[in-house]
């Protein structure tokens, strides 16, 4: 553990590194890839929602089906779940402290060291993004 500083403060850190806080992270870095990927993906993609839950959707070209439509971020039971357009549940993840980093750690299957923001976005959006 030698990056941890001698004198942290691990009583902030704590404060700081729950569920709710990292769900907030997570709408403001999935918010900024759905706008990083307009203009670079062949298909259009839009965000929405609220402080419980948020959602990236692709748009229909002239009614052509995708396999994943709509993927939903949900802040339920101290867990963000993601779910598909159907409601089926992709993933879950929960805040973790490792030293002083505040990370996701999907629960159950999945990755099993746990992730940065961004690579928590990248595993849920990279097939809408880039997938057929």
């Amino acid at each position: 553990m030698s990056d941890v500083p001698e004198n942290f403060d691990w009583v902030d850190h704590c404060a700081e590194c729950t569920t709710q806080k990292m769900f907030e992270k997570l709408f403001d870095v999935v918010k900024s890839d759905v706008a990083a990927a307009k203009g670079k993906i062949k298909h259009t993609v839009e965000f929405g929602g609220n402080d419980r839950s948020f959602a990236v959707r692709r748009i229909h070209p002239m009614g052509v089906k995708f396999d994943r439509d709509e993927t939903s971020f949900i802040l339920m039971d101290k867990q963000i779940v993601v779910k598909e357009a159907e409601g089926q549940d992709l993933l879950s993840a929960r805040a973790t402290s490792e030293g002083t980093n505040c990370l996701l750690q999907v629960i159950g299957g999945g990755p099993t060291k746990p992730l940065r923001l961004w690579e928590f976005s990248q595993l849920v959006l990279e097939p809408m993004f880039f997938g057929d």
